[in-house]
């Protein structure tokens, strides 16, 4: 039986000690079929050093690009994609021993699966960048939510063909307001195409929390990020009901932390409400962004 090969493509900026933290875990996994394409968007060269401890062990592509952007990078990096499957792991993240196996393994067991999505969590095993699902399940375009975020995404190499490039107006560093969202959307655009892509919360990625500090700063980003929520689900046309029960659910956590005086955690609710509201109907940048790969 021919080997599942992965093409892994991690784009960067300003990270040196986490990128070398990833590549060691690359290097302990029990699945040795894989590349790793880094598209490096650092005006300097401060993964020299790291690229240089780790290319006799793993196949390294090291892909300079002073386009900044996390979907322009990750679009830049599926140029060079020879894997059967790819996976657009996060600069922090890291993978367990037995994750590629594990990847490889499931995929191989179930021909029908298109791609397939995991869990985010920290060394305790508790969700990071967001909560999970624990059921298992195919994702549709009605439930993506809490089954999907960019590093825990794997898909066969025929489906990211066909579904072309990401949105490179929403992610970090798109340089529009819709600072997020760029997973979500390419998962929505692979369901739109009728690929099949199964949820497993027993595919774990390592990523740190995030930490939370509410301050001005923390409170822009989560409206930027809930304007990119809202128009994502413009753009694909969600369905008003399953939309309006994700704002609601904001705007319900804002009144509960009222009652319990917690104005600081009320204010972010009302900030998330708001950016998800004005991100659903406002009508400008609802164009389909994704070009296909040559």
């Amino acid at each position: 039986m021919t080997e599942t090969t992965f093409s892994l493509v991690l784009a960067t900026v300003g990270r040196q000690d986490d990128v070398r933290n990833f590549l060691l875990s690359l290097r302990e996994q029990v699945y040795r079929h894989f590349e790793v394409i880094i598209v490096d968007q650092n005006l300097d060269s401060r993964l020299d050093p790291v690229v240089a401890e780790f290319e006799n062990n793993i196949t390294i592509r090291h892909i300079r690009s002073h386009e900044r952007g996390l979907s322009r990078a990750r679009n830049i990096g599926l140029k060079y994609i020879q894997g059967d499957v790819v996976a657009f792991p996060d600069d922090d993240c890291s993978y367990p021993a037995r994750l590629l196996l594990d990847v490889a393994t499931t995929l191989s067991q179930h021909p029908e699966y298109d791609g397939i999505t995991g869990r985010v969590a920290d060394l305790t095993g508790k969700d990071a960048s967001g909560r999970f699902k624990k059921k298992s399940g195919e994702i549709k375009s009605y439930n993506f939510d809490r089954r999907c975020t960019s590093a825990s995404i794997f898909l066969r190499r025929p489906v990211v063909k066909s579904v072309g490039n990401f949105d490179e107006t929403l992610g970090l560093g798109s340089g529009t307001v819709y600072q997020a969202g760029e997973d979500g959307d390419y998962i929505l655009r692979c369901i739109a195409k009728r690929f099949r892509i199964h949820y497993d919360p027993r595919i774990v990625i390592i990523h740190p929390q995030i930490s939370f500090k509410l301050n001005r700063s923390m409170l822009a980003k989560y409206y930027r990020y809930a304007l990119a929520w809202g128009r994502v689900r413009r753009k694909h046309r969600i369905p008003w009901w399953n939309v309006l029960w994700h704002i609601c659910r904001p705007l319900g956590g804002a009144l509960v932390s009222i009652a319990m005086l917690r104005w600081g955690k009320a204010c972010g609710h009302f900030v998330v409400f708001g950016g998800r509201c004005i991100g659903w109907i406002r009508k400008k940048d609802d164009a389909v962004c994704g070009r296909t790969i040559r």
